[in-house]
């Protein structure tokens, strides 16, 4: 546990720099584009389904027979492919609850160990396993992006690098090969001139040699890699239920549930919309109306129908989308102005549709039974409302990262107000409210959670622990306690308002990429882990 800091202080110096405004216009694109480049150049839904009290215990030691507390084992079903993780307790074990009848595959799922796996029968509540492994040597590609951050070499490669390439993806995609000076400038070229990556002007040169130097096979950053010592994860009672997305060449954004507690889900890079039934693991896929339309935020109403923006701001995309599961049927609907881009959708009490306009500057209002849109312009220049919420009381709350303010819609009032943070230029991205009236914010470049109080229009803010968390979505529990996803670290946070601590999760995947995610009626944490191409569920016990 670590005490939050109030104290407000000052960015990296690289920060406040960062061309922010123009590289999130093409996130989306940005990342299959750096993805498929590799490649070439190298709402408030229900809790889930209950299962049956089937439970897979055992204890996990070294060859020499030392117990291995704090490491993540892993059961694979082998009907459903569903995978569950836990982390191992003192004296090095585990329990791995809430489990189907059926085979499983179980074994260390967890990055400097090697074993063999072993199937278990389940055909009786409870069987047990004991897990013997050696240590394996750590990649580099295993690390997490806030491990390699420290571990960059200085140089003004390194200011252009930090402040135009890592708002859109993470450093792991710079580690997952190697490349030389040709291959690098190929990159660097292609995202420039196809996907508007925001280099300084005549800044592509230096760019390019600093990471044909600093990811260099035999660099300062590989042989620093290599000398690293680990220690395990603090054994915290958590457990992971894990899917695989059926799908190559994707980029799956954000999940959201029905009222049955299924999962449906987009992919940008594909243009797709996907269903996952929980209970079975199986998957369905359909392309959307429109090609190329870059399908983001996702919610599903009361009535089952699922609604989606097609985040792409030019035409024939730059609209919103609903899908009617039982006739497979889409409608789509078209913004009243082009290169609108809309971002975030969320539903109101009455089924209105409220939308964030992050090209417009604007937020839209629309109606699905008069099928019409209202608009509402935010008075900040290039605000980009990003995220947004509505609390308790009706009133819409935005997230703006181009200006690093927090907006105010009072329907009753049709007004936008903005409020900035205390942190200059902090990049808020997503917006919560919580039971007692609060808002809560990430500011992503600020690396903060923020509070602000209607009732007496002051912020907070909160320092998170440890390197470069970038904090970009959250999520209030029934409880008032807020989760939030971290851009670096790999790992969930939850922030207890009460004492004012965060505790850190790990999570048993790199290069998460988690852009939002869900709280179920249990509490349960729903969210897509991008570059692993999973759907998660997380619970705490």
């Amino acid at each position: 546990m670590c005490p939050a800091s109030r104290l407000r202080v000052l960015l990296p110096p690289w920060a406040n720099t960062m061309s922010f405004k123009k590289t999130t216009l093409f996130s989306a694109i940005a990342i299959s584009a750096f993805v498929s480049l590799l490649t070439r150049i190298s709402s408030n839904p229900q809790a889930s389904p209950e299962t049956k009290g089937y439970t897979i215990s055992g204890r996990v030691s070294d060859v020499q027979g030392k117990t291995l507390p704090g490491i993540f084992v892993s059961a694979r079903n082998s009907a459903t492919g569903q995978t569950t993780y836990a982390l191992t307790q003192a004296q090095g074990t585990f329990r791995i609850p809430h489990l189907q009848m059926s085979e499983y595959d179980v074994r260390v799922a967890d990055r400097g160990w090697q074993g063999d796996a072993q199937r278990v029968k389940l055909s009786e509540s409870t069987a047990s396993v004991n897990l013997k492994v050696r240590p394996d040597r750590i990649d580099i590609a295993e690390l997490t992006s806030a491990e390699l951050l420290p571990l960059l070499p200085e140089g003004e490669g390194k200011q252009i690098l930090l402040s135009n390439c890592i708002s859109c993806h993470t450093l792991q995609k710079f580690v997952t090969g190697t490349w030389d000076a040709n291959g690098w400038s190929g990159i660097v070229n292609s995202m420039k001139k196809s996907y508007g990556a925001a280099v300084p002007e005549g800044k592509a040169g230096i760019l390019i040699d600093y990471l044909n130097g600093a990811f260099a096979p035999e660099s300062s950053l590989q042989k620093a890699a290599k000398a690293l010592h680990f220690t395990p994860a603090k054994p915290i009672e958590v457990i992971y239920n894990a899917w695989d997305i059926p799908l190559q060449k994707a980029l799956p954004h954000t999940v959201t549930l029905d009222a049955h507690g299924n999962g449906w889900f987009t992919d940008p890079m594909g243009s797709r919309l996907g269903y996952l039934d929980v209970a079975t693991g199986k998957f369905k896929i359909w392309p959307t109306p429109t090609r190329n339309s870059l399908p983001h935020g996702i919610v599903v109403d009361k009535r089952g129908q699922v609604w989606f923006t097609e985040r792409l701001q030019f035409e024939p995309a730059n609209k919103i989308v609903s899908f009617d599961p039982s006739s497979e049927k889409f409608t789509e609907y078209s913004l009243p102005q082009n290169i609108s881009g809309p971002h975030t959708p969320i539903l109101d009490r009455q089924g209105i549709l409220w939308i964030t306009e992050y090209e417009g500057n604007r937020i839209a209002r629309f109606d699905p039974e008069t099928r019409k849109f209202t608009e509402y312009s935010v008075p900040t220049k290039d605000a980009k409302p990003y995220g947004l919420d509505i609390d308790k009381d009706g009133v819409i709350w935005i997230a703006e990262i181009g200006s690093g303010g927090l907006g105010k819609l009072d329907p009753k009032v049709g007004k936008v107000v903005d409020y900035p943070t205390p942190t200059k230029n902090s990049g808020v991205r997503r917006v919560r409210a919580d039971s007692k009236g609060r808002i809560w914010f990430t500011e992503f470049l600020g690396d903060r959670l923020g509070m602000f109080d209607p009732r007496t229009e002051k912020m907070v803010e909160f320092l998170m622990p440890g390197i470069r968390p970038q904090p970009y979505a959250l999520e209030v529990t029934h409880d008032d306690k807020i989760w939030l996803s971290t851009w670096h670290q790999d790992s969930m946070i939850r922030f207890d308002p009460d004492t004012e601590t965060f505790s850190t999760y790990p999570v048993p995947f790199l290069d998460l990429e988690i852009r939002d995610f869900r709280v179920d009626s249990d509490n349960t944490v729903w969210f897509v882990a991008m570059i692993p191409n999973k759907i998660v569920s997380m619970s705490v016990r």
